[in-house]
Parts: structure tokens; C-alpha cells; sequence
């Protein structure tokens, strides 16, 4: 019996020490990418080596946040920094939706334990250099003024290799923290028990890491089908049913600028600053000269159906996670 409340004691307080780690992790990701927004546009045009050095370390914080602490926390930092994007600067917050692909992947490949061998953080490296820089210079592309014509293989493959050093750092902080810390601490998050020796879990850890607990997937699986769902289903109805949301043509607006091509932008980064500071300045002159000087285009918008393709991920992929986790102590049952 004093054997039990003593392991219930230690349960709670380890569960206390976990919630208190996740909360500053998550609130020190937030601030780190809410400054990062703020500050990165001023390396543009510093050079590769001064902006490269700046664009390393924007995905790290929230990679090893996702990695450790799992979807939860990583979603909750995404959603605090997209809530401030939206007050901020609403024509742009839909940008934050790379920050969820970056801790969904992570998460996954975390629980997948694909960093108990250090040949598998090569692995990882490719994987992250092809999302945050491939198919996110793509995405960024579809948004800019250029649109599906700016894309361009040569273009695709520097997003891709600029995204190397920023990635290998993160997979190699990440494995080395899995592979050196003692397994109390590992415990204390909610990815550390695929990483620790079975016989030190409880028997909740244990059924979850040795996947034999198929109802979550199973609900996940569901929400997302619905979400790819909705997200088609919205973007039809608003290319038909609601053409003046649609983009316009700001060829005749005065002070719309296109002083870089997009095509000339090789890193995902400074394509993101370049095409986000074009949004903004759409958005000021959709309010100021919409009567006057621009043609509404009432064909199907691809660029308005990847912004709400964008915002509607950002609320339904967080939404899959907090339904489908739940929390474990990790400690070995009494």
C-alpha cells in the first residue's frame, strides 16, 4: 500500500515537472518566432552568409519543441503565433502554416524513433530540407505575383539546399539530446518514452509505444479525411459562389512594386519576406482604390483557393492532434 501511493506521489509529481517544462518551451518557441517575424526581413539584404546564419535557426526552437514535447505543445506555440499574425497582420498570417507541417513531421518522425541512430539524422535532414525549403518555396510561389509561372526546377533545388544547415543543426541537437539524456528526463516528455527501455513504462506507455492502441489513428485518419473534404468542398464554393473575394489585378495600381522577381529568389526564406511584404501591399490598396482602379478577376483563383487551403489546415491539423493525444506519466505501474 506505501509502496503504491508512493509511485502515485512520484506520477504526479513528474507529471507537474512535464507541464512545467512544456509550458516554458512553448513559450519560448512563441517568442523566438514572433521576434524572428519581426527581425528577419532586415537580413534580406545582408548577404547569404549574415541571412543564412539568421535563416538556420528559425525552425530549430520549434522542431526540438515538436520532437520532445510532441504535437500538443508544438501545436499550442503555432496557434499562439498565429493568433498574434492574425492581430498583427491578418493578410499574412496564413503564412504560419508551414510552423504546423514543421511539428506535425517532426512529431511523427519522433514517435517513428527516428532518432536513436545517427545515421538516421541524414535521414531526417532531406526530409525537413523538403518541406521547409521544396515544398514550401513552392507554396510561397503559388502566392507571389509570379504565380504557377515562377516555378522553376534549378529555383526548387537552392530551396532545398539552403534549407541544409538550419536542418542538419535541429536533427543533430535533437538526436543528441535522445541519445545522451538520462531516462528520468526523457520521461519527462511526452516523445521521450519511445527512447527509453520498455521495462521503465507504465503499462499506458508501453500499450501506445508498441502500437497496439489503434483507436487513435483510427479518429485521426477520419478528421483528416473530412478536413481534405471541407478544404476542397470550400474551395469550389468560393471560386464560384463568391468571385469578389477573389484576387485582383494591381498592373494599373500605382506603388504596387515588383523590384525583385520571384524567380531570381533562391532561398524559401527570402522568397517568403519578398511575396508577404507584396501581400501587404495589395492588401492597403484593395481598401484604398477598389472602386476605381481594379479589375476584379472572376476566374477560378488558384492563389485564393492556397490561402484558404492554408488557413482551413491551420484549424483542422492542431484539431486532429488535441483529440487523439492524451497525456501518460511514463512511470512503471505499482
Amino acid at each position: 500500500m506505501r509502496t503504491t501511493v508512493l509511485l502515485k506521489n512520484l506520477r504526479d509529481r513528474n507529471r507537474a515537472k512535464a507541464t512545467i517544462i512544456n509550458a516554458i518551451m512553448v513559450v519560448f518557441v512563441s517568442l523566438f518566432t514572433i521576434v524572428y517575424y519581426r527581425i528577419s526581413p532586415m537580413f534580406d539584404e545582408s548577404g547569404y552568409l549574415v541571412a543564412g546564419l539568421v535563416y538556420a535557426t528559425r525552425y530549430v526552437p520549434l522542431m526540438f519543441l515538436a520532437a520532445f514535447g510532441g504535437a500538443i505543445p508544438g501545436y499550442i506555440s503555432v496557434i499562439m503565433v498565429f493568433v498574434y499574425r492574425s492581430v498583427a497582420d491578418s493578410a499574412f498570417s496564413y503564412m504560419c502554416f508551414i510552423y504546423t507541417m514543421v511539428v506535425f513531421v517532426m512529431d511523427l518522425l519522433a514517435k517513428r524513433r527516428w532518432f536513436d541512430k545517427w545515421y538516421k539524422v541524414f535521414f531526417v535532414t532531406v526530409v525537413m530540407q523538403n518541406l521547409v525549403g521544396t515544398f514550401w518555396g513552392i507554396i510561397v510561389l503559388l502566392l507571389s505575383s509570379d504565380g504557377v509561372s515562377g516555378i522553376a526546377p534549378v529555383q526548387s533545388l537552392f530551396f532545398f539546399l539552403n534549407e541544409l544547415p538550419g536542418c542538419l543543426l535541429g536533427s543533430c541537437l535533437i538526436y543528441r539530446h535522445f541519445r545522451y539524456l538520462p531516462d528520468s528526463i526523457k520521461l519527462l516528455f511526452d516523445n521521450g518514452k519511445y527512447y527509453v527501455s520498455p521495462d521503465k513504462l507504465d503499462e499506458e506507455a508501453r500499450y501506445i509505444v508498441e502500437g497496439r492502441s489503434k483507436i487513435g489513428h483510427v479518429v485521426t485518419n477520419i478528421i483528416v479525411f473530412e478536413a481534405i473534404v471541407l478544404g476542397i468542398s470550400a474551395e469550389f464554393a468560393s471560386n464560384t459562389l463568391v468571385p469578389v473575394m477573389k484576387d485582383y489585378s494591381y498592373a494599373n495600381v500605382a506603388g504596387v512594386s515588383d523590384e525583385v522577381a520571384t524567380g531570381r529568389i533562391l532561398s524559401a526564406e527570402r522568397l517568403e519576406s519578398r511575396v508577404g511584404a507584396e501581400i501587404r501591399k495589395e492588401s492597403v490598396h484593395v481598401g484604398r482604390e477598389y472602386i476605381g482602379n481594379l479589375f476584379v478577376n472572376t476566374a477560378v483563383n488558384y492563389r485564393y483557393s492556397v490561402r484558404l487551403a492554408l488557413l482551413i489546415s491551420m484549424i483542422v491539423i492542431p484539431l486532429a492532434a488535441f483529440l487523439t493525444n492524451t497525456p501518460s506519466t511514463g512511470l512503471p505501474s505499482p
